[in-house]
């Protein structure tokens, strides 16, 4: 049996399990940690669990952060400024065509990644080579797209909160078009993608309450009778708001009416053969 935990890496690769060992650490705590021999910092997001089979090559906790690590960590995002600030100056001066998203230096300055995106290949040696001249360190170059993007950026999606990847720390790598059917969302771009011009990763997030909630409910389209004002009406049910249970049945005759599913019951009807609202 081993000891694993989820943990949140200071290097914006978002949630990875980690191998705990004999240490006791506390969701909150921020930990140095060993990648591929490398000591960087991360943040625990969990209480300790024991697996049969943990997963090939996970990072492993060191030690709890002490005030000289601290120190250290201050020290680095300092230098990232300096680096970001020294790479951006080199783009613009050789005209490079990509754009920096973010630096970061390992806690032991053992590697330094640069998180670039750009849509067409290029090329960057002359740039590694001035960085690793001048930092005395190991480079490596990321290409990122824009989902990663946001993700170490953040922002403010059209819900008004945070980004869900960013706050969450971590990335939902594909979010299909399935999802928003589900929730009987418009197709819309401008209303389902995110920031990064993707579908928005709330989508996948949400999906499985709002399927557990529609169980209790006939499916839009159907045929369905209900009671408004004393009086049994038949319509097609058009839309559902299982939140805040408002709904708004086709009823022939008078157009379209809302009710509330608090004040009343929607029953499908079944009648013979093809109904209207049917596929």
């Amino acid at each position: 049996m081993a000891k694993i935990v989820k943990v949140r890496t200071g290097d914006y690769s978002g949630v990875k399990t980690a191998y705990a060992g004999s240490h006791s650490p506390r969701p909150r705590e921020k930990w140095i940690i060993s990648i591929e021999k490398n000591l960087d910092w991360a943040e625990v997001l969990s209480e300790p669990e024991e697996v049969m089979l943990p997963p090939l090559g996970a990072p492993s906790l060191v030690r709890r952060m002490t005030a000289e690590d601290f120190k250290k960590l201050n020290q680095r995002k300092k230098e990232e400024a300096e680096i970001e600030s020294f790479i951006k100056d080199y783009i613009e001066q050789n005209h490079m065509n990509m754009k920096l998203i973010k630096a970061h230096f390992y806690i032991d300055r053992s590697k330094l990644i640069v998180y670039f995106s750009s849509e067409t290949r290029v090329d960057f040696r002359a740039l590694v080579k001035t960085l690793a001249k001048k930092f005395h360190t190991r480079i490596e170059m990321k290409q990122i797209g824009p989902r990663e993007a946001a993700f170490i950026y953040g922002g403010i999606g059209v819900c008004g909160r945070p980004v869900c990847c960013h706050t969450l720390g971590y990335r939902t790598r594909s979010v299909p078009l399935a999802s928003a059917r589900e929730q009987f969302l418009q197709p819309n771009p401008s209303k389902i993608s995110g920031i990064c011009g993707y579908l928005m990763c709330c989508l996948m997030h949400e999906v499985e309450t709002y399927k557990e909630e529609f169980k209790n409910y006939p499916r839009l389209g159907s045929v369905v009778e209900f009671e408004k004002e004393g009086e049994k009406k038949i319509g097609v049910l058009r839309s559902l708001n299982v939140f805040t249970k408002i709904a708004t049945v086709d009823v022939e005759g008078e157009g379209m009416t809302t009710i509330n599913l608090e004040e009343t019951t929607l029953k499908k009807k079944l009648l013979p053969g093809k109904t209207r609202g049917e596929s």
